[in-house]
C-alpha cells in the first residue's frame, strides 16, 4: 500500500526538521552523528575519520544524539 499525500507531506516535513536539527550541531558532532547513523561506522572508524580517539568519537555521537532528541522531541512523540 502506498503512502497517502498527507503521509508523504508529513514524512517530507519530518526529514526537513531532521536536516535542520543536524545543521544546528557543531561540525564535529554533526560529522560523528552522520558517520554513525547514516554510515554505520564503528566508533573506531569515526575516530579515524575525524582524527580523534574512539572515546572522543563516542562522546561526540552521544552529545549529538542528545541534542537531536531535544530538538526533535515532538517528532519522536509522534507529532509534527
Amino acid at each position: 500500500r502506498s503512502a497517502t499525500p498527507e503521509q508523504h507531506l508529513r514524512a517530507q516535513q519530518a526529514a526537513e526538521r531532521v536536516h535542520e536539527a543536524l545543521a544546528k550541531l557543531p561540525e564535529k558532532r554533526r560529522q560523528a552523528a552522520v558517520l554513525r547513523l547514516d554510515g554505520g561506522l564503528s566508533y573506531k572508524e569515526i575516530a579515524e575519520a575525524l582524527d580523534t580517539s574512539a572515546a572522543s568519537a563516542r562522546v561526540l555521537v552521544s552529545m549529538a544524539l542528545k541534542a537531536l532528541r531535544l530538538e526533535l522531541n515532538d517528532l519522536l512523540e509522534g507529532g509534527i
